[in-house]
This record gives structure tokens, sequence and C-alpha cells, in this order.
């Protein structure tokens, strides 16, 4: 066997591998941002755009790839197979990067690490456009190297430039940061004499944003707005707590995987912010003496969009955002793991695997992102009577039970109805008991039950006390006849009740 065919033989062991990590475990539950794109994604396309505007002010095209998609099937893990497909292809994606980059060698390792990265796996069943987005970074990274690299470039690369660039900007907003570095590196370029390889970089940035356009109020409306949500959240911890806390959910994942045992999470951190690093920098060290353009391209896509997003001032800072910009330390760190001598790869590479597998292991044995609607829902339709209505506390619950209920019992929030006569709205405000008592009084049918689903204590916008008093007050005005609170472990509640003096 040549080596050529053995490195063959490897890549598809490894995508392979991917494919398995993010196939395992389909089926949880969903979580909020989940079910606001899957009920984007269900509209028909005449109305996708208006609750676009009214949930979810994301770019258009994972909505609507997934709305192509649910043509085939509504199951949860139907759903979450779509990001999967993306994640799998961004595998080998980084493969290809950094082969293009350092050699077949940093391709392999490089695949290896991004097979098993706990942030990829995780993102790659997130029912929203994280996986697509990677996915997307790698094409247009592979594209750039190669475009600064070439002496001639085909008018077939100025268009897939611009084309995969268009795709990256209706993925997420966060990818025009993808822009900055490429930028640095084509006016350095054109500085030293290389103006046409510049020129033509930017004429296909150009040409994207010109294709762009159609969603340039989208965006607008998403600024304007997340302007305002911004300074309703938390303060976030100080720069440089910030900044270790991101490391290590880029290495080991983000701190909702969890972890079993609080000493082996410890422990995973350690070896994982020696490891990485030291990794990272061997590659920098050694691809700059190899690749000296397109080490500098990496390590400029790695840490500018980064930097820029922490310095930004915006308070909130999730690993899911910086997916796109992993794949140049993924690319770096490979080429340092490629450039070890054998002995050490190997450990090295085995301690990767090691720091990856423990909490992945946690991730497809324990993690769910909250109670499983599915089952609450199931006994809603078994229990379900003639003039049965649903309430619900916060007015997200309402997509969850539309998504496995269809329009079969009745649903209106307290505080709005989702979709129904209200403007953009994607972090609603928190419950007020009077406005939630007014909204019983009008809503409650006579002579039937009324189901109250609660808001999870873990909402954004939960206020436990506003809500134990409505509770108590319901109580007290009228008759308790069901609660399914067990089914969540009471994270929300779920109670029916009766008018009191009529039939139960």
């Amino acid at each position: 066997m040549t080596e050529r065919s053995r490195a063959t033989l490897i890549v598809i062991a490894l995508v392979a591998l991917a494919g398995a990590l993010r196939v395992l475990a389909l089926d949880k539950s969903l979580y909020v941002d989940e079910i606001i794109t899957l009920t984007v994604a269900s509209q028909p396309l005449s109305r996708m755009g208006t609750v676009m505007g009214q949930i979810d002010a994301s770019p258009a095209l994972f909505p609507l790839l997934l709305h192509g998609w649910l043509l085939f099937g509504h199951a949860d893990a139907w759903a979450r197979l779509l990001p999967a497909v993306f994640g799998i292809a961004a595998v080998y994606l980084v493969f290809r990067v950094a082969s293009r980059a350092f050699g077949r060698g940093a391709g392999i390792a490089a695949a290896l690490v991004a097979a098993m990265a706990p942030a990829h796996v995780e993102y790659s069943q997130y029912v929203r456009s994280y996986s697509l987005l990677t996915c997307l970074a790698g094409a247009q990274i592979l594209l750039v190297i190669d475009w600064f690299e070439r002496k001639r470039r085909s008018p077939w690369r100025i268009l897939a430039l611009s084309l995969v660039t268009t795709a990256l900007l209706y993925t997420h907003y966060v990818s025009m940061l993808l822009l900055v570095p490429e930028g640095l590196i084509a006016a350095t370029m054109f500085l030293r004499g290389r103006r046409r390889a510049a020129l033509e970089w930017a004429t296909a940035v150009l040409v994207a944003g010109l294709l762009f356009t159609p969603g340039i109020s989208l965006l607008l409306h998403n600024i304007e707005f997340d302007r305002g949500r911004n300074e309703q959240r938390p303060a976030r911890p100080p720069l440089g707590r910030l900044a270790v806390d991101l490391a290590g959910e880029l290495t080991v994942g983000p701190r909702t995987l969890g972890f079993g045992n609080p000493m082996a999470r410890r422990a995973t951190l350690a070896g994982a912010a020696v490891l990485f690093p030291a990794l990272v920098v061997a590659g920098v060290v050694s691809g700059w003496r190899q690749r000296p353009l397109a080490t500098l391209t990496l390590v400029l896509v790695a840490v500018v969009p980064t930097a820029f997003f922490l310095l930004s001032g915006r308070r909130l800072i999730a690993v899911r955002f910086f997916l796109p910009f992993m794949v140049g330390y993924l690319v770096l760190l490979g080429q340092g793991l490629a450039s070890l001598r054998p002995r050490w790869r190997i450990l090295c590479g085995t301690a990767l695997v090691v720091i990856c597998t423990v909490p992945l292991a946690h991730f497809f044995t324990r993690f769910e992102w909250g109670y499983d609607h599915r089952l609450v829902a199931r006994e809603l339709e078994a229990r379900r009577q003639s003039g049965d209505i649903l309430l619900f506390v916060h007015p997200y619950e309402q997509f969850y039970y539309r998504w496995y209920l269809d329009d079969r019992i009745p649903m209106h929030g307290l505080l709005f109805t989702a979709l129904e006569n209200q403007s953009y709205v994607i972090k609603p405000a928190p419950l007020d008991f009077a406005q939630g008592v007014r909204s019983i009084e009008r809503l409650a049918p006579p002579q039937a039950r009324f189901w109250i689903i609660g808001q999870s204590e873990r909402g954004f916008t939960s206020r436990s006390p506003d809500e134990r008093r409505l509770l108590e007050w319901l109580d007290s005005r009228y008759d308790r006849v069901a609660d399914l609170s067990p089914m969540t472990d009471g994270d929300p509640v779920v109670r029916a009740y009766f008018s009191r003096g009529t039939s139960r």
C-alpha cells in the first residue's frame, strides 16, 4: 500500500469517527434556541421572513435549508441530523485546509482534533447555524490560503470565493469578522507589490457584499435590538477571567457539557491548559519555517476576530460564536502535533484523545438541555379533553408544544401569544403578577380546564417570586385537577385547573 493510499484510509477513518460522534445521542431534548429555529423553518416560505423578524433575526440560509430538510421528516433526531452533516463536512475541510497549508500529516492531525473537539461535537448536534458556519468558514479559509499563495487565479476561483463568502454572510453575522484578518493579509500583499491578488480578493468580497444586500435590513434590525438586549444582560466577568474561561471552552467544550466528577474536570482542564497552547505554539514556529504566509493567515484568523469580540463590550460571550475561527487554531494545533518526533506525537495525540473523551462521555450519557417536552406533550395529548387550553408563563414554551402538538390544543401566552401581534421579541420581558392575573381571567374558558405551563428558573427572564405568587393565586381561586410537574422535576410547573363549582 502506498503512503498516499494509507493516508486516504486514515482520513476516511477520521471522517467516520467524526460521523459516529455527531450522530450518537441525536435524540436529545431541544433547547429554546433550537425550537426557535425549528419554528422559523417550519413556516410556509411566504411567512418565514415575517416570523424571522419577530423571534430570530439570524440570517436566512440555515432556516431555508432546514425548511427543505423538514419536508422529509419532523422527528427531533432527523432535524439534528442536518447540522451533524455539516459538522462532518467541517472536519473534512479542516483536513483540507491543514493539508493545503502544511502537508498531509498536519491535515490528519488537525482532522483528529476537529473530529473529537467537544465544542464541535456539541454544536454539530445543535439545530442552529453553527456547524454550517464552521463548514463554510473552512471552505472560505481554504480558498483564501490557496488564493494568496497562487500566482495565477482563474475566474472560477473568484466566483467560488464570492459565493462561499456570500453564503457565510447569510449564515451568521459573526462571519464578517473573518474578513478582518483576511483584509489585513490582502493589505500587506498590496503594499508588498502583489496588488493583483489583493485587488482580486477585494473584488470577490465586494461581490459577496452586493449579493448580501437583501440581508442588510434584517442585520440592521438585529443590531438595533441587540444593543438594548446587551444592556439588560448581567455584566460579564473581567477580561482576564473571560479569556481563561473561553480558552477552556474552546479546548474541552462549553461548561454546559458538564463533567461527572469535579476532580476529573480540573484534571482535564489542567491538561488542556498545558497541551493545547504548547502544540499551537509549536505549530506556529514550525509552520512559519514552512509556509509563513499561510501561518500568518491562520494566526490572524484564530486571534483577531476573537480579540475584537472580547474587546467589543458585548456581554454575551459564548463559545459557539468562535467556532468558525477555531479552524485557524485547529490547523495550527495539527501542524504542531505533526511536527513532533514520532514518540512525542503518539504521546501528545493520546493525551488529546483522553482530554476530549472525558467531557464527551458525559455529553453522550447524561447531558440534557432541559426537561423533555416530548414526554409532557404526549401526556397532555393523552389527557386532552374538549375545551382544554394551554396557558404559558413564558411565551416561547409555546413553540415546543406547537412543534409536538400542532394546533390540536389552543395555546395562549400570559405575557403575549407568540407569533401573534407582536414585533421583534427574542428575550421577552419577565412575567408581571398583575398582568398574569388579568390574562388568566380573560383567557380561562368557562366550564373547561386550562393548563398552566410555567417558566424554567434557568430562563434568562425568569422571575420566580411573581410566578410563585401567581401559582398561589391560582390555587386559591381554581381547583387544581392535574399536576404533571414531576415529569419536569418541578422546573417548570405544569398544572391543570378547573373553575370552582364546575364538574371535574
